[in-house]
């Protein structure tokens, strides 16, 4: 009995040292796991949208093309821009050369949004040289020739594997290809490569990115509001290639340049972005009760936590575990545009770049969206311990994961949500009480 008032008068008188700060928390709840544990569920927790208007797109993971309106977001539009790449060098097809055709082919690694509506895709010649050692950024802005080099519509099967027909061991044979996509180039682009043949152009890679830059891929139909598609390729996979068929006198031939890793490849994101969210960019749990955060250099959420030295302010403390909690509001996008299946945290440093938390690295960090609580959770018990200890708070971003190459978009309370305030979550232990 001693024991259980001692904790209860503890209990009080921290709560009501809280409460001279306003919002700490109306939980503090004494003994949670046992005598001198303590836990705050604090709604103080400060919600910002901010722009995420750099990203660096050169050999990406994923190379995006597509256009994605939502009423909330706005336009984003992808392209990519590519090299093809020799594998071996003095490339001599020999003579009495025919030309079949030639065929770009993309290995599927991604969707988002409405795959059932005609897609198109169109590839045009690069005018501007790309290079593997240099970087570049989502507004990279290259020149392209007005010429189209090919173009396809279809309905987008990123998960079906597609067939093609062959010459393989002295007969056709048709092939199967993990989901991909293949649009066939002009001839007068095939016949271009062809007639090179044992010439310079096409002797080593530095002569080919002279001879042949790269293309740029796009899709050049934007649709309505509410609706739109983003598709993703893999650049690197063996089925990503460029395909020459040709004849050498009677025998049929094929000869591939490969694309990544080989070859320079960077994404390049387009936004017009839509004015309900702009119109709240840098403040503090705007009124509408909601912060937003999108992938390909969109939005991302700020979070700081104003009163957390309230915790400690005449006691030492340990933190046994800070845990973020943080709530989607559902409703208001499209039912195409799913949720991310996770979220990344990352600090913010003094001028406002990019850092990793310092519980980055433990596999308790968390992120996952948890379908039976409809909830984002992260455990980030260091990085609220190194506060404490007095390391100055620029605050942390959140963000869909890998939104560098994934066009994912969500919506979540911010402070002055009626039901879906963020909350962090704090258990701790006193080391000295005064």
């Amino acid at each position: 009995m001693r024991y259980w008032l001692l904790g209860l008068l503890a209990g009080l008188l921290i709560l009501s040292a809280c409460s001279e700060e306003g919002t700490l928390g109306a939980g503090l709840l004494p003994n949670v796991n046992g005598v001198g544990v303590y836990q705050v569920d604090t709604s103080s927790v400060e919600s910002t949208t901010l722009r995420e208007d750099s990203l660096r797109t050169s050999n990406s993971s994923s190379n995006l093309v597509g256009c994605i309106y939502d009423p909330i977001f706005g336009l984003t539009t992808s392209s990519f821009v590519a090299q093809a790449a020799l594998v071996t060098e003095n490339i001599n097809f020999g003579d009495t050369l025919t030309l079949d055709s030639v065929v770009l082919s993309l290995k599927y690694d991604y969707f988002y949004g409405d795959t059932s509506r005609d897609f198109s895709l169109e590839v045009y010649e690069l005018n501007t040289k790309l290079s593997k050692d240099s970087v570049y950024f989502n507004t990279f802005n290259p020149s392209v020739s007005s010429t189209l080099l090919g173009s396809k519509q279809f309905k987008p099967r990123p998960l079906s594997a597609i067939t093609s027909n062959e010459w393989l061991g002295g007969k056709d044979s048709v092939v199967t290809i993990p989901a991909a996509e293949r649009i066939r180039l002009s001839d007068a682009f095939g016949q271009k490569i062809l007639s090179e043949s044992g010439k310079p152009g096409i002797a080593n890679n530095a002569n080919f990115w002279d001879f042949f830059k790269g293309f740029m891929v796009k899709s050049p139909n934007c649709p309505p509001s509410g609706e739109g598609c983003m598709l993703g390729f893999n650049l690197r996979n063996v089925n990503s290639v460029v395909s020459l068929y040709y004849k050498q006198g009677s025998s049929r031939k094929r000869f591939d340049f490969v694309l990544a890793p080989n070859g320079a490849t960077a994404n390049i994101y387009r936004s017009e972005r839509n004015g309900s969210i702009e119109s709240i960019l840098g403040q503090v749990n705007p009124a509408s009760g909601n912060s937003f955060m999108s992938g390909l250099a969109g939005y991302k959420t700020k979070l700081l936590f104003p009163y957390l030295d309230s915790l400690s302010r005449n006691n030492k403390i340990l933190i046994n575990k800070a845990e973020l909690v943080l709530s989607p509001v559902e409703g208001l996008l499209p039912s195409l545009f799913t949720r991310p299946a996770s979220l990344v945290i990352l600090a913010s440093d003094s001028t406002g770049a990019n850092s990793l938390v310092a519980d980055a690295t433990e596999s308790y960090l968390g992120g996952q969206f948890n379908e039976a609580n409809r909830q984002y959770r992260f455990v980030i018990t260091r990085e609220i311990q190194r506060y404490l200890r007095g390391d100055r708070q620029y605050g942390l971003y959140l963000l869909p994961n890998i939104s560098s190459v994934r066009a994912e978009r969500l919506v979540i309370g911010n402070g002055t949500h009626v039901a879906l305030k963020p909350k962090l979550v704090v258990t701790f232990t006193y080391l000295n009480k005064n």
